[in-house]
């Protein structure tokens, strides 16, 4: 059973009694306790412990970091106390403490010896009310530079120098006893130095405010030589008495590969304090020459050189037309082959005619080797040089040594031109560079050859087509600024055109143009390969409208548009396709015709004047059907060309009269009758009416003039004109705007009845 001490530090234990322990430590206790059961019993064991511990209250005062009470535990000691205040401050005293308690002296505490020797002696017990008080700390002195332990250490009465190093763990190894500094504060109030041998002024007494430094040793060593350049361990080695060159080459295991061994240099510092240098041979030194085996002395410097430090570097370059110019290393026996080949090859439009080999000669100057590659490339030994150290190969562009190599194309290829000329190609080829064949060509080129002297001499070459390949025999190679011309054919049809018949035909629809030299396409012929006209067509009606490019070129086109532009000052312009097509056909040719039928012989007629328009160039060509039928395309017959569209319309039963009459509007047609006899039928003339200028307007838009006695087939428009176009001709627009009016409803009339 534990037993417990109580508050007067007594512990009652069996069969010893009362045992007061109070200000013993633990240990103390149980040998005291041990010692005292050893009369009873020969082996005794007694563990003793710390159940709970009580709590004193000190004070930590002065200059600490902390200060104040603290509440430490009941075996708390000196340095417990410091230690919860932070331990002394800046200028707090590490040699002063003083331990307070009351009615008793103050206990001294150096805290150095603790520190500087683990001396834990003045680490004493606290009893409760204790007072720990840190004074501001006395004399210092500072220890710098190459010591063990710098710092600023607290003078402890009369201190000599060696005792303040002591305090700093002494000089390091480093440190320069010899000649240790001083800095003191003198009566004139400014720093002096005293210079002081650690050896010989040990007992200097320092001063508050001293700083001892420690300078370093000098890091230039006197016992050796420094050897440098190409052997295989350069660096800092021992000079011993009787060292040589050789001596310290194997020492330092030897030259490297590319040492230069004609020549090396001594580097030897003379009585100036000047280096002189010594050139000697390297090669004879280490052979054994005593003359150059030189003796070395304490701080001398051997530098070996390399090959590249004397001679050229060990590099060859290749530049220009190669794939991937560089510097590469230099070998004996290389050639420009294998230098071509450490560059990628040879580029694109190389110059292999010739390189140059530029090479370093004795006067320090380039000089050119002339190198054909095409040969070096084909394996020749004799054109494949041996490199030197140095040298450069450059591969000229062919474009810069040559004019572009180039060959023209004309004639009927997709793209004419000048073309890059390949090594190689062929007049085919050329033909292919330029796009190829146009639709158009015909079965022969002309091929020209430049660079002939007096009157050139083309070669014809056949072109034979397969399909959509082509063949030219002979095929002969080209050469820069050749001429190739492909030629085309007059009978050549490369895409058949298309024409077009419509309405009262067995067979209406779009046919492919049937034309020759000799024998071209007609209306007629067409007519019989739509199976002719059926039961019920009217022949007087039938009409061919003809495209306006049919009417002029593509070089003319851009003529057409400038002069309508310039007369209509903004040009407006929409394609007419289908029946807008046709009627604007018709209606120009109606006007045309009313024009010449009504005012023929007028001796004042102005007309205004009117926008122009590319629509107006669409022609209606009017065709006496009954005559090309009865003729058998003899007569009234019309070449087609490429787009034309013959309409065949459908017999009409009625004749049409309008214009100055009494009842205008369609009549039944009767077989023999006239214009006249229509006019009667329709009530007869107006008063205002011009008989003599009556006309009829045939069912294809052809115009008969002074036609009141003309004969009236079905379909036809007998117009009566007024006085009133002629009275009112010559004010501005009244002709252009009655035409128009006219014109309009015949068109309307002629193409959709």
């Amino acid at each position: 059973m534990p037993r417990v001490v109580d508050v007067d530090g007594r512990v009652y234990l069996e069969l010893l009694g009362e045992v007061i322990v109070a200000g013993e430590s633990l240990s103390e206790v149980r040998e005291q306790i041990v010692r005292r059961y050893r009369v009873f019993f020969t082996r005794a064991e007694v563990s003793v412990g710390l159940a709970r511990t009580r709590t004193i209250e000190v004070r930590v005062t002065g200059d600490v970091q902390r200060p104040g009470k603290y509440r430490l535990s009941g075996d708390a000691t000196l340095f417990a106390a410091l230690y919860a205040a932070g331990g002394p401050s800046e200028i707090g005293s590490l040699r002063g403490v003083k331990l307070l308690r009351r009615g008793q002296e103050p206990v001294i505490a150096d805290l150095y010896l603790y520190l500087l020797e683990g001396d834990i002696s003045g680490d004493v017990s606290l009893q409760p009310e204790d007072t720990v008080f840190v004074p501001a700390a006395g004399p210092t002195v500072g220890v710098a530079g190459e010591v063990r332990r710098p710092s600023r250490y607290e003078l402890l009465g009369e201190t000599t120098l060696a005792q303040a190093l002591e305090m700093a763990a002494g000089v390091a190894a480093t440190g320069y006893a010899h000649n240790l500094e001083v800095w003191r504060v003198g009566e004139s109030g400014r720093r002096e130095l005293i210079n002081v041998d650690a050896r010989d002024g040990r007992d200097l007494t320092v001063q508050d405010g001293d700083l001892i430094v420690a300078t370093p040793v000098l890091e230039d060593p006197e016992n050796v030589v420094e050897l440098s350049g190409a052997v295989l361990r350069p660096g800092v080695y021992e000079v011993r008495e009787g060292m040589t060159v050789s001596d310290l080459l194997a020492v330092a295991q030897g030259l490297s590969a590319d040492a230069h061994t004609e020549e090396a240099a001594l580097w030897r510092l003379g009585a100036d304090l000047d280096y002189e240098l010594t050139a000697f041979d390297l090669a004879a030194a280490m052979a054994g020459d005593a003359v150059q085996d030189l003796a070395l002395q304490p701080r001398d410097r051997l530098i070996v050189l390399s090959e590249e430090d004397v001679e050229r570097p060990m590099q060859v370059e290749a530049m220009g037309a190669v794939l991937r110019p560089a510097v590469v290393p230099w070998v004996r026996g290389m050639r420009v082959s294998d230098l071509v080949k450490r560059a990628g090859g040879l580029a694109e439009g190389a110059y292999t005619p010739q390189a140059n080999l530029l090479r370093l000669g004795p006067d320090e100057r380039r000089e050119i080797i002339p190198v054909d590659l095409d040969r070096v490339m084909a394996g020749d030994d004799g054109e494949d040089v041996l490199l030197a150290r140095g040298d450069v190969l450059e591969v000229l562009a062919r474009e810069v040594v040559t004019d572009e190599s180039l060959v023209r194309v004309a004639g009927l290829v997709n793209e004419p031109g000048r073309h890059p000329r390949l090594q190689g190609m062929r007049v085919s080829d050329a033909i292919l560079a330029a796009g190829g064949l146009s639709r158009r060509a015909g079965d022969q080129v002309e091929y020209t050859a430049a660079g002939v002297f007096g009157r050139v001499q083309p070669i014809y070459l056949a072109l034979r087509r397969q399909g959509d390949a082509f063949v030219v025999e002979p095929d002969p190679i080209v050469n820069d600024n050749d001429f190739v011309a492909v030629l085309g054919a007059g009978d050549l049809i490369p895409e058949p055109s298309e024409i077009t018949i419509r309405g009262r035909v067995a067979r209406p629809g779009t046919y492919a143009l049937q034309r020759t030299a000799n024998d071209p396409d007609t209306v007629y012929k067409l007519i019989q390969r739509a199976g002719g006209l059926l039961e019920d067509a009217n022949p007087n009606g039938i009409v061919l409208y003809r495209l306006r490019e049919q009417i002029i070129d593509d070089e003319q086109e851009g003529d057409l548009e400038q002069v309508i532009g310039t007369f209509n000052r903004e040009l407006s312009s929409a394609t007419i396709e289908g029946e807008e097509q046709r009627a604007a056909g018709m209606a120009g040719q109606l006007a045309q015709g009313l024009q010449t039928a009504l005012f023929e012989g007028a001796t004042t007629v102005i007309i205004a004047p009117r926008r122009l328009s590319k629509e107006a160039w669409a022609r209606a060509v009017p065709i006496d059907g009954q005559r090309l039928i009865d003729s058998e395309g003899r007569e009234q017959d019309f070449p087609l060309s490429r787009g034309d569209v013959i309409v065949v319309p459908r017999m009409p039963t009625t004749v049409t009269v309008m214009g100055a009459v009494i009842r205008p509007g369609a009549l039944a047609w009767q077989e023999g009758l006239r214009a006249f006899d229509y006019v009667e039928r329709a009530g007869g003339m107006t008063p205002d009416a011009r008989d003599r200028r009556t006309v009829v307007i045939r069912a294809n838009s052809e115009v008969k003039s002074e036609a009141l006695h003309a004969e009236v087939y079905p379909g036809d428009v007998i117009l009566v004109p007024s006085d009133y176009i002629f009275r009112e001709v010559n004010k501005p627009g009244t002709f252009e705007r009655i035409l128009t009016a006219v014109t309009g409803i015949l068109t309307g009339y002629l193409i959709f009845k």
